[in-house]
């Protein structure tokens, strides 16, 4: 089993009826100059008149060309951006996935009335507005990494998403040993769909958490240690799940970190709030 869970702020969304909505918006504000000035009105071309064309459907290529024109002219603060990220997972393979809801090495985006189940496990490139995926514009490779995975033989008292391997990674060639990488944390390469390599981390260093910031994390003994970019933090006692940096308690020695490179890649919340607390925390720091 492989876990990594994404979260993403999904207090704003999107509406769904997309194309009617900038039809509208188009033939409201075109005729006002939208998009002129010293080049021109650049979503000219693709103005439609009353007459007998205008009961014909547009096709998905005129309507996708109308789109880029009118973004440029209407969204100069580029509200929908162009993104590119790993999709690990949809529905279709996330046992308990809400519908329409893809996650990403970016957070959770949704993507109603779109199909993304064949680009899983691959790089693509999307345009989204907020957390609403728009259009996906292409794949752009068949190689991702899952960054600072939880690796375990799968335990029935998961909580929340996961990625399972069927044949299991040992089955793949990628390690022999399913005990040599189970409870570990690593980072998992993969090739159109199939686990190719399997890096581990298996440096810890524990004590009392003296302070939380946003890039950094104060533990006794090691000073301020630089967090990586993909930093995880795991529950590993009880119900597994992923929590948020928020549960790292300041003056209390509950986690193991995991460490590469000098960075934290991972914190790994091993008991519950205990009655260690430190007075040398600089609780004013806690996030």
């Amino acid at each position: 089993m492989v876990r990594d869970i994404l979260t993403a702020d999904r207090s704003k969304r999107t509406s769904g009826a997309l194309r009617p909505q900038l039809h509208t918006r188009f033939f409201q504000t075109g005729q006002k100059g939208i998009g002129r000035g010293k080049r021109g009105n650049r979503c000219a071309p693709f103005l439609w008149d009353s007459g007998d064309r205008a009961k014909k459907a547009v096709s998905s290529e005129n309507f996708w060309k109308f789109y880029d024109a009118f973004r440029a002219a209407v969204d100069p603060d580029r509200a929908v951006a162009e993104v590119e990220t790993d999709l690990y997972g949809t529905p279709d393979n996330v046992d308990g996935a809400p519908a329409w809801t893809a996650y990403t090495r970016d957070g959770i985006f949704q993507f109603e009335g779109l199909y993304l189940d064949g680009y899983i496990d691959q790089k693509i490139r999307f345009l989204a507005r907020d957390d609403e995926i728009l259009k996906v514009e292409e794949m752009v490779s068949d190689e991702i990494v899952y960054e600072n995975a939880w690796i375990s033989i799968l335990r029935k008292d998961s909580d929340g998403l996961y990625r399972k391997y069927p044949e299991g990674i040992s089955g793949k060639g990628v390690l022999k040993d399913e005990s040599e990488i189970s409870g570990q944390i690593g980072d998992l390469y993969l090739k159109g769909g199939t686990p190719k390599r399997l890096v581990l981390k298996k440096e810890k260093i524990t004590g009392t958490v003296l302070a939380v910031r946003d890039t950094e994390i104060e533990i006794d003994g090691y000073g301020s240690v630089p967090l990586a970019d993909q930093f995880k933090i795991y529950r590993t006692y009880g119900v597994l799940r992923e929590q948020q940096k928020k549960d790292i308690l300041v003056g209390y020695h509950m986690q193991e970190f995991v460490v590469a490179d000098g960075k934290i890649c991972a914190a790994l919340t091993t008991e519950k709030t205990g009655y260690r607390h430190d007075p040398r925390a600089y609780h004013d720091e806690r996030i």
